[in-house]
């Protein structure tokens, strides 16, 4: 479409020809695109804060193995772990308090969940000597080497 007017304010254009109407319709748009997104985006967010479980360390030393899991906001007594068919199995119960009553928040964007995590072990870890310490936010589970097991060292060339 052309203006055919001479003089641009008669037409509803600027200089340029670009309509003010249709500017504010496009902003109107991209407002509530926005908003849409951003709701979208935090409800990813709490389904991904719903569903996640604590990030874990493992470490090789020359006689035992290490899990550290990082798992701030529970108690020593919130841990389950167990050992079935060579499956280690990790759990935390996340104790519901007072403060965790959402209504009483004014922002609340972190809170302990409950989790679950499971590892599958090799036959190198002696299964009746593993345990368990809990401090300052991480669970650390050691599980010891059998006996007679010794790591073997190979040098592997780059071509």
């Amino acid at each position: 479409m052309y203006n055919t007017q001479s003089n641009p304010r008669q037409c509803g254009t600027n200089h340029r020809g670009y309509n003010a109407h249709r500017a504010a319709k496009f902003a109107r748009k991209r407002a509530k695109m926005e908003a849409w997104m951003q709701a979208k985006a935090a409800g990813r967010q709490h389904f991904m804060n719903k569903m996640s479980a604590p990030a874990v360390n493992v470490k090789e030393e020359d006689d035992r193995y290490e899990l550290h899991l990082l798992a701030a906001g529970f108690t020593k007594d919130a841990f389950d772990i167990s050992l079935s068919e060579n499956i280690l199995t990790i759990s935390g119960k996340a104790q519901e308090t007072e403060d965790n009553n959402a209504n009483s928040w004014r922002r609340q964007e972190f809170t302990a969940q409950n989790f679950e995590r499971k590892f599958e072990l090799n036959d190198k870890i002696n299964t009746d000597e593993i345990a368990a310490d809990y401090n300052n936010g991480v669970l650390v589970v050691t599980m010891k080497k059998k006996e007679g097991e010794e790591r073997v060292r190979q040098s592997i060339s780059v071509s």
